[in-house]
């Protein structure tokens, strides 16, 4: 085991090599799968499937589409969920990352597998997004009580080599918003999700709430919040106009963040033993002045008092938006010690940031913002100035808010 381990470096030593190192050799071509990516790894298999064999879900999202009240049953209702997270909702014609869902995917790879676990019928079936299809397993069913289980894996062969060390975080981030959606969703058709993370991999675990009402609005509702959630219909990026943030949409803000914390250690404990930190770049507004502001139980507490916008962009690694114009950049911290975690650990952490980040993504498109995760950017340059606690702790996840001045839909998939 000890041999094993030097040979190949945890997980979090790989993300902290992405992180602080950027090694060149590491990104020219892509790796093969290591032994836990290949545990999380799913190859669709090919249509056409044989006759018979698969379940057409054409019908069920048809209903999605016209928002119609969800079918009866807990299978239904969690196939009804899933389409209508999973499946992309807006196209940026000619956009070179053209597809768009209720959660953010980097580059649009959107590369999450689900497999739906029906422990009821002992069936274990691929959900295909694309031909829109329940294609049946040879698969064993998980240890588990709950009826039914919606297992997450990836097709890690999307990513690009520029990723090799970096994957398993992606894969993890988006895993986070999108049971940050399914757990939204699925409270207005009647189920819980309780992600359980063990040697099987992951997988989130429906439990029926059959006291709880369904809402007849809810499918129409999250359609309506995904297609207004895209923060880049055109190909050429963002178009951000300043916006400061009023008294009460900062208050939002702070509320939104609080809620997010307090769900994220609810779902995941491990943030209670490894907190997340947040800062907040505030412009200067009617009701605050322009700063770096740490998040605390009992408001915000302002770390520096200059712009920071300005040394953001020169921090920020991409050309096509102007982090200047940013109305907030909200950035969540780790404590180090998170590298000395386990692999599925660290798995679990990913997802929670990705979790909470969705949180904000709702919260900014409540108020006709734009919410655009990232982690481009210069590592150290960006632990400075946010003024971590650079023995302890280190900037981790960034979500971008602001106004695009040219928000209109231009495509949308019925």
């Amino acid at each position: 085991m000890q041999t094993e381990q030097l040979q190949r470096p945890k997980f979090a030593e790989q993300e902290f090599a992405f992180r602080y190192l950027f090694p060149a050799d590491a990104r020219v071509q892509r790796w093969p799968l290591d032994a836990f990516e290949q545990q999380l790894h799913f190859a669709p298999p090919a249509p056409p499937y044989e006759a018979g064999d698969a379940e057409d879900l054409e019908p069920i999202y048809r209903g999605i589409s016209a928002g119609v009240v969800p079918p009866a049953g807990l299978r239904a209702r969690l196939l009804c969920a899933l389409l209508a997270i999973h499946v992309p909702t807006n196209i940026t014609p000619f956009g070179i990352y053209g597809r768009h869902g209720s959660y953010p995917s980097p580059r649009a790879y959107y590369p999450l597998m689900f497999t739906l676990i029906d422990r009821e019928r002992a069936h274990v079936c691929w959900i295909d997004p694309v031909a829109l299809q329940l294609v049946p397993l040879a698969s064993a069913i998980s240890r588990g009580t709950a009826p039914l289980a919606l297992k997450l894996g990836v097709n890690f062969e999307v990513y690009d080599a520029l990723y090799n060390l970096f994957r398993k975080s992606l894969f993890a981030l988006e895993a986070g918003h999108f049971f940050a959606e399914l757990t939204e969703l699925g409270n207005a058709l009647g189920f819980t999700a309780t992600l359980v993370f063990d040697d099987a991999g992951m997988r989130a675990e429906i439990t029926d709430q059959s006291e709880a009402p369904v809402s007849a609005t809810a499918l129409q509702a999250h359609q309506d919040y995904a297609r207004s959630r895209n923060s880049s219909h055109f190909g050429y990026g963002l178009y951000p106009v300043r916006y400061p943030l009023a008294g009460t949409e900062l208050a939002a803000l702070y509320q939104a963040l609080r809620v997010a914390l307090t769900a994220a250690q609810q779902q995941f404990p491990l943030t209670v033993q490894y907190p997340i930190s947040i800062r907040i770049c505030l412009h200067a507004a009617a009701e605050q002045a322009a700063g770096i502001y740490a998040l605390e139980s009992d408001g915000l507490r302002c770390v520096s008092d200059l712009d920071p916008f300005e040394a953001c962009e020169t921090f920020y690694n991409y050309p096509n938006f102007n982090v200047s114009n940013a109305t907030a950049l909200v950035f969540l911290g780790v404590e180090r010690s998170v590298f000395a975690l386990s692999d599925t650990q660290f798995i679990a952490l990913n997802c929670a940031l990705g979790f909470i980040a969705q949180y904000l993504i709702r919260y900014a498109t409540g108020l006709a913002l734009f919410a655009r995760p990232f982690r481009s950017y210069d590592q150290h340059g960006m632990d400075r100035l946010l003024q971590f606690n650079v023995e302890s702790q280190m900037t981790y996840y960034g979500v971008m808010l602001g106004k695009n001045r040219c928000a209109q839909h231009i495509g949308v998939l019925r």
